[in-house]
């Protein structure tokens, strides 16, 4: 999430699309600032957003997919 907000602060990237976990701000107090901080970034320099379950973003990436380690 670190990186991220550093991203948004310094502005030096373009972002298409932001996903942003459900289950971050749901389940975990601490991580909700900086969940909110980005959102409030993402928001300001017009970053589309896509809220995911965890287990959307799971499926997003091939996690818990039948694979070799």
């Amino acid at each position: 999430m670190n990186p991220v907000l550093a991203a948004l602060t310094v502005k030096k990237r373009e972002f298409g699309k932001l996903y942003l976990s459900i289950d971050e701000r749901n389940n975990d107090p601490k991580s909700t600032p900086n969940l909110d901080k980005i959102h409030e970034l993402a928001t300001q320099s017009d970053v589309k957003i896509k809220w995911l379950s965890r287990r959307q973003f799971g499926e997003f990436s091939g996690i818990g997919k039948d694979r070799p380690h």
